[in-house]
């Protein structure tokens, strides 16, 4: 399954780890989003992220210059399985999700 597939649902996961990032395709799933990704799938978790324009709102980040296309703040967001937010990292890129992963215990 691809980013662009999964559309409003994810695949089942024990946490997902969701980024907005303007330096990500307009939607990602896993490897995807790049290697970063590896520490959560080996998890039994999942990344979602993006930068489409639509997903970044729903999140509360801003598209502040669309040439070229830039979103602040860079957000990081994780949710249980069931989808309650556990934390929210701002500032947070792709290559921090690692070290969120041992910080939130994953």
């Amino acid at each position: 399954m691809s980013g662009a597939a999964i559309g409003p649902t994810a695949p089942p996961g024990r946490f997902y780890v969701h980024i907005v990032n303007d330096r990500l395709p307009p939607m990602c799933l896993d490897g995807e989003c790049g290697d970063s990704a590896a520490p959560v799938v080996a998890r039994r978790g999942h990344v979602i992220g993006g930068s489409d324009g639509k997903y970044a709102k729903a999140l509360g980040v801003e598209v502040v210059s669309t040439g070229p296309w830039t979103l602040r703040p860079h957000l990081v967001i994780v949710t249980d399985a069931g989808g309650q937010v556990t934390a929210i990292w701002k500032g947070a890129r792709e290559e921090h999700v690692g070290m969120i992963v041992r910080e939130e215990k994953l």
